[in-house]
């Protein structure tokens, strides 16, 4: 009976360790649960990771692939290797990750900081979002180092070498 009551345990802890989360993310999609937390790496790209929603904390890396923060949730994404787009859904209050050769994009009512590693990036913030967005060499405006499209008016480019939009630069 002993043996058999820590099996039980073994199991019922994995389970509660990463409910929602599929964890065999080489060569496909690591996808996190509505309401779940997860924590992701690729080891072998490509990689996707896909936060479906009211994620408390979701964060993994991409890699030739794509990372999506679903609604409401708080998501943190790196770039395994290029090319890796982000996108925020909307209404993330915190969204962060490292776009390479593609897109950031973060969706309305969200707050997301963005870095591009390689200059070669397209950005997005619609409506009701405020981003932030960092380059390699502190390239702030140059080319692949702009926030192509920013709702809530014109882009600052800041001291720090961040650009901004609709949001005051760092201090």
């Amino acid at each position: 009976m002993r043996p058999l009551i820590a099996s039980l345990l073994v199991i019922c802890a994995a389970v509660v360790a990463f409910p929602g989360c599929d964890d065999d993310c080489d060569d496909g999609t690591c996808v996190c649960a509505e309401g779940s937390s997860c924590e992701f790496e690729c080891e072998e790209p490509p990689c996707h990771v896909d936060c479906k929603g009211n994620n408390d904390s979701c964060t993994g890396a991409c890699g030739n692939g794509e990372c999506a923060c679903g609604s409401g949730s708080n998501c943190d994404f790196r770039c395994a290797t290029g090319p890796c787009h982000v996108d925020c859904a909307g209404d993330n209050a915190e969204c962060s990750g490292t776009c390479e050769n593609g897109t950031c994009n973060c969706g309305p009512d969200s707050h997301c900081d963005f870095v591009c590693a390689d200059n070669n990036c397209h950005t997005h913030c619609e409506a009701g979002a405020t981003c932030t967005l960092s380059c390699p060499d502190n390239s702030p405006g140059s080319q692949g180092c702009i926030i192509d499209t920013c709702a809530a008016g014109a882009t600052t480019i800041c001291a720090d070498g961040t650009i901004v939009c609709g949001v005051a630069c760092p201090s």
